[in-house]
């Protein structure tokens, strides 16, 4: 499973869709995907409303998990056959966890809510889009920007200056 967040929402007017599109941390890969606009409408709200916004429903869930010694872990995105991509909302009680299907959408509201991490299957995954890693993917001592910091122009030359003057003279038949 790759760690993932939550990149950018809009909708469509013309196909009366909600595009929700969601990146890893490394920004490799893009995971986008349609919701109805009722069910990302709550989604939509939670980003606008910030999470100390007090909501019934969400807040109703919460006491229910605290009434049942229950915590909310992580979110998990998935495909499931016949259905496409779901969410799963995973609860430890006691010793034993079970994740707890529901709209993607809906998943993702909770894990706002819950400060609780995204994830995304492979096989989620295997709908997401490939992009060209961030410039700092590398990290602070990158190979690359190691190479970069001790290259010299002279690195580049074939022969030394002296050498290619005389290969010089010898071409205008000095």
């Amino acid at each position: 499973m790759i760690l993932m967040r939550i990149r950018e929402i809009t909708s469509c007017a013309q196909h009366k869709r909600t595009i929700i599109m969601l990146e890893d941390v490394h920004r490799c890969l893009r995971l986008t995907f349609y919701a109805d606009p009722d069910e990302a409408c709550r989604l939509t709200q939670e980003l606008e409303r910030g999470p100390y916004v007090c909501h019934p429903v969400y807040d109703f869930m919460r006491r229910l998990l605290e009434a049942l010694q229950a915590t909310a872990t992580r979110v998990v995105l998935d495909v499931v056959q016949g259905e496409g991509l779901d969410g799963f909302v995973y609860v430890q009680q006691a010793e034993s966890e079970r994740g707890v299907p529901c709209y993607a959408s809906d998943a993702l509201v909770l894990a706002l809510r819950a400060n609780l991490p995204i994830y995304a299957t492979a096989e989620a995954l295997a709908y997401a889009e490939r992009l060209l890693p961030a410039p700092n993917a590398l990290g602070e001592g990158g190979e690359v920007r190691q190479w970069l910091e001790q290259v010299r122009p002279e690195d580049f030359a074939s022969c030394s200056d002296e050498e290619e003057r005389d290969m010089r003279r010898r071409a205008e038949g000095l």
